[in-house]
């Protein structure tokens, strides 16, 4: 018999507890303008995603911290209700290294692990979004703003594998050495951070992009496994395009995102 090793496929380029809803419950009941953030609390993100609300009309209002976890905003979208959880991805010490280099004008090639940084959001975000979210039957989203200077956090790639795993080749390897190495198909493998059974608290990741003279803008990418689903029309407004999976992939490199 030979063994199986399996190789990550990195191209370049258990729920929190439950907590107290009150406070919650009554931002969701009375959404008003945005409320200005403290300043040691507002990111960038905060500032661009609080932007992009009050330009498209969507109601918005910042949640007051308690002593339990609870998301960033409650929102209103015309008739429907959101919750919203905004994180800011800030450069670690190696990009900012990157960054100077390529300032002062370098052809500088960064790398890593693909939807690694989002994995971390992803779990972090779904435990502040559980509870408030499952008590009232009301939708969630997770923004992220990329600050590092590295678009391979949050590429359409980083993103799909951070949601449904790392892509794996099987490699087969006889016993013989005379004998060839066999390589089985491309599967999602380890790294799944939105299953049936993990993460479900979170019903969309979106991608903020600050366009310049363009203006901001979200790319919403659907869990399909959200216990509370996003449907596409809440956020079917100018500035956001929305995707979906496509269904029964065997792999995130052969499967574009479908528009939804």
């Amino acid at each position: 018999m030979g063994k199986v090793s399996h190789r990550w496929l990195t191209p370049t380029g258990a729920d929190a507890p439950t907590v107290s809803c009150n406070h919650v419950t009554e931002a969701l009941g009375s959404v008003g303008s945005v409320r200005p953030s403290k300043q040691d609390m507002n990111t960038l993100g905060d500032q661009l995603f609080e932007s992009f609300c009050s330009l498209r009309g969507i109601e918005c209002k910042r949640i007051p911290e308690g002593q339990s976890k609870t998301p960033d905003y409650a929102l209103r979208v015309g008739a429907h209700r959101l919750l919203a959880e905004v994180k800011t991805l800030e450069p670690n010490k190696e990009e900012l290294e990157i960054n100077v280099r390529r300032d002062r004008g370098e052809i500088v090639v960064g790398g890593g692990t693909p939807g690694e940084r989002l994995r971390r959001e992803i779990r972090t975000a779904n435990a502040q979004l559980k509870a408030v979210a499952s008590a009232g039957r009301v939708p969630t989203l997770l923004a992220v703003f990329n600050n590092t200077g590295c678009s391979i956090h949050t590429d359409p790639y980083s993103v799909m594998t951070a949601m449904q795993g790392l892509d794996v080749i099987d490699v087969s390897v006889p016993s013989d050495p005379a004998r060839s190495p066999t390589f089985g198909p491309t599967h999602s493998g380890p790294e799944r951070a939105m299953r049936r059974d993990a993460n479900t608290s979170t019903s969309a990741l979106a991608v903020i992009y600050d366009l310049g003279s363009e203006g901001i803008h979200l790319t919403v990418f659907h869990n399909r496994h959200a216990a509370v689903p996003l449907s596409v029309d809440v956020l079917r407004i100018p500035g956001v395009a929305q995707f979906r999976l496509p269904e029964n992939i065997a792999n995130s490199l052969e499967a574009p995102w479908s528009e939804a």
